[in-house]
């Protein structure tokens, strides 16, 4: 499942000390503001990427293939920069 929460709740996460990762997915495609911002925040190494293959789409297919996270990878690239 992807994260859905905001920054600050994933910067209270691991401020708390809890070894968490947090998971994107077409919702970046998507341009969803929130998993945007998040992404920006977060390091490198707490950041996992999905797709929920087949139900997780963007917005312009019906559905999403395990091709998709390439795209996302590089959707996390682009906002890394």
């Amino acid at each position: 499942m992807s994260y859905s929460g905001t920054a600050s709740e994933a910067e209270s996460i691991l401020n708390h000390g809890v070894n968490a990762f947090f998971s994107f997915g077409n919702a970046l495609l998507n341009g969803h503001k929130k998993a945007i911002e998040t992404v920006k925040f977060l390091p490198e190494e707490r950041i996992l990427t999905e797709t929920d293959a087949p139900y997780q789409p963007k917005k312009w297919e019906n559905f999403s293939k395990p091709q998709d996270i390439l795209l996302i990878q590089a959707k996390i690239k682009e906002i890394k920069l």
